[in-house]
Formats: structure tokens, C-alpha cells, sequence
């Protein structure tokens, strides 16, 4: 394990592993669907810089990653110095890593904003298994994956739970579905170890009612799916919060949001934050509200002009604070416009920024 100091905030680097692994196909899509084999091929004539023959169907795959890199990854635990009263977990979104890339200075920067106003602890899983993600678009039914040519692969692929969202109009986890199985393993596994976290903060002596877990993007839905598991296994704590997670309906199914809904601690306390899709997010936060054992606060962009780019953004955090502080929604509300507002003014800022010229 690997220590870093601040002045304030102490950072861990703690190993982390499954035991999954998997090779599996997601969807064959056939002849029938001709927009999305138009949209590939438009796509990858783009990417690729050359045309690129109308592909037959269209795949995605995920094959294991390179090893050990599949099966293992680092987890970082922050600490703030002095008393200790509120713990997070923070989840991040889908192809993020912990201790590499843009993404992960900012993911601790945030949490360490965090405990500024909180202190405590923070953790940073790492979703695992890693997978190769595999976007396939071959030209003849019988082409080999030829990256660069037929096939656009990332390296490093890693996401907490299903993000099926199909169809459109359903608010709730099928588990019988083919895609759904498939994530059973890997799921129950990343909910063990944040689990673990959870039960370690209690160890410690942060009472339950301050523990919140946070996420972005699948990671906000994992939050949510994370907070419904805790409070049916008895371990309900502080609350949830989201940024601009999509796939809801892989929160709970309606059966948990039935029993989640006789609790007599009352609802889970949530807050969701959806900016980057204003017109998909009419369902999301329509199913949101119709979730029993919830409390959701849903705060959205509603006009496409201003729609902000799918992040999770410090302008955010006053308002998330008060929220945590459970000051009213009024408050919390005219922090939420306040921070999408000064998001909206650094984008301007970085936009017209010459290069070479500090913003």
C-alpha cells in the first residue's frame, strides 16, 4: 500500500482485485437495423480517416484485458486529518481508472474539496474486472476484428453494473434479461467491496446517517443501486448522490422499491443532478420520482441550449453540501443554478482562451 500527504488530506493506494473474468458478446444487430449500421459506418469512415464498407451487423464485445490488468487495480482512501465525522464513497463513470487519466486527479480533487467542509474519510474504488471493450463493424460475416480497420477497441474498460436501458419507457431492473445475467457476478462483486468500505467507516466510528455514496454517470446509477442494497440488508446510511447518470433502471427492480417503500426509518434520502441530456432526461427524472423509498431530489437542465458536457464538476459541490447539511430545497435549488452557471461561464472562458494562455 502507497501513502501520500497534503498539507490536509492523506491518500492511500490500496490494491484492489476480483476474481471475475468473463469473454462474452453483447448484441449481434442485424441487416433490419439499418441506422446504426449507417451510423458505424459514418462513424469509423470518420475515425479512420478512409471509407469504410457498409458493415453486415453491428457488435460489442468485451474480452478480457490484458493481465493481471483484468482482475486487479488500485482503490485510494482519503483521510482528513483531526476528527473524523463523515465518510464518502465516490464511484466513478464508465472507462475511468483511479490513479490515471484527467478523471482521476479530478476525482480526488473533489472529494478532497469534499472533506474540506466534512471531514472525514473518502474512497475511490476502482470498478472491476477490466475488459477490452470492442466496437465491431465487420464487412463480411466472416471478418476477423481488425482494430483500426473493422473495429474500434479501448483498452481498460471498467463499469460497475448493466447499463442496459431498453426499452425506453421502463423505470425498473429486469433481471431475467440476457444482458442483465451477465453482469450478476461482476456487480455483486464491485457491491462487496464497496460494502466493505461501508462496514470499515462504521468500524471507525462515522455514524451511519453520515455516510453517502457518490457516483458519475454509471457510477450515479451504481450510488443509487448501492444505497437501495445497504438499506435492505440493514445497513442504511446517510443518503445518495448522483451525477448525470443515465441508466436508471438499473437502480433496483420493483419488488426492492416495494419493501424499500414499508421501511419504518422512512425514505432514503437522494439527490440526482442531470445536465448533459435535457431530452433524456424527461424519463429519467419521470421514474426517478416514481420510485417508493426514495426521496429524490432531481435537479435538471430542461433546454438543450443549456445542456454542460457529461462530467462531474466542482460547481456542484455547494450545493451538494447544503444538501448534505439538509438545508431546504430552496436552497439547495438556487446553489444548483449558481454552480450551472459558473460552469457555463469557465467553458466560455476556456473557449475563447488563446492556446498557450493561462485561463
Amino acid at each position: 500500500m502507497m501513502t501520500e500527504h497534503t498539507d490536509q488530506i492523506t491518500c492511500h493506494f490500496i490494491p484492489a482485485t476480483t476474481n471475475v473474468t468473463t469473454t462474452r458478446q453483447f448484441v449481434g444487430i442485424k441487416d433490419e437495423d439499418n441506422a446504426l449500421r449507417v451510423a458505424c459506418q459514418d462513424i469509423f469512415t470518420k475515425i479512420f480517416e478512409h471509407p469504410v464498407d457498409p458493415p453486415v451487423f453491428v457488435q460489442h464485445i468485451y474480452v478480457p484485458g490484458p493481465k493481471p490488468a483484468a482482475q486487479s487495480g488500485t482503490d485510494v482512501w482519503m483521510e482528513s486529518s483531526g476528527k473524523k465525522d463523515y465518510a464518502f464513497v465516490y464511484l466513478h463513470g464508465a472507462r475511468e481508472n483511479t490513479t490515471s487519466g484527467p478523471s482521476a486527479r479530478d476525482n480526488m480533487a473533489l472529494m478532497s474539496e469534499l472533506l474540506t467542509t466534512f471531514p472525514g474519510y473518502a474512497v475511490l474504488p476502482q470498478a472491476l474486472p477490466y475488459f477490452d471493450d470492442v466496437f465491431f463493424c465487420p464487412s463480411h460475416p466472416d471478418d476477423e476484428i481488425v482494430p483500426g480497420k473493422n473495429a474500434l477497441v479501448t483498452q481498460g474498460y471498467a463499469q460497475w453494473l448493466s447499463s442496459l436501458n431498453t426499452p425506453p419507457d421502463a423505470c425498473f431492473t429486469d433481471p431475467s434479461s440476457t444482458e442483465n445475467k451477465f453482469w450478476v457476478d461482476i456487480e455483486q462483486s464491485n457491491m462487496a467491496r464497496i460494502e466493505g468500505y461501508v462496514d470499515q467507516f462504521r468500524r471507525a466510528g462515522i455514524s451511519a446517517n453520515r455516510v453517502y455514496i457518490l457516483g458519475f454517470s454509471v457510477g450515479a446509477v451504481m450510488a443509487q443501486h448501492v444505497a437501495v442494497h445497504l438499506a435492505l440488508s440493514g445497513k442504511r446510511i446517510g443518503g445518495s448522490i448522483s451525477f448525470d447518470g443515465a441508466p436508471v433502471q438499473q437502480i433496483a427492480t420493483e419488488s426492492a422499491f416495494a419493501t424499500l417503500a414499508k421501511s419504518k426509518q422512512g425514505p432514503i434520502p437522494a439527490l440526482y443532478f442531470l445536465y448533459s441530456e435535457p431530452a433524456l432526461s424527461v424519463g429519467i427524472a419521470k421514474c426517478l420520482d416514481s420510485y417508493q423509498g426514495l426521496d429524490v431530489q432531481v435537479y435538471r437542465i430542461m433546454e438543450e441550449a443549456n445542456k454542460i458536457p457529461h462530467a462531474a464538476y466542482a460547481e456542484l459541490l455547494p450545493a451538494v453540501r447544503a444538501w448534505v447539511k439538509k438545508s431546504s430545497a430552496e436552497v439547495v435549488d438556487k446553489l444548483w443554478l449558481s454552480g450551472i452557471a459558473k460552469i457555463h461561464a469557465r467553458l466560455r472562458a476556456s473557449a475563447t482562451t488563446p492556446v498557450g494562455a493561462q485561463p
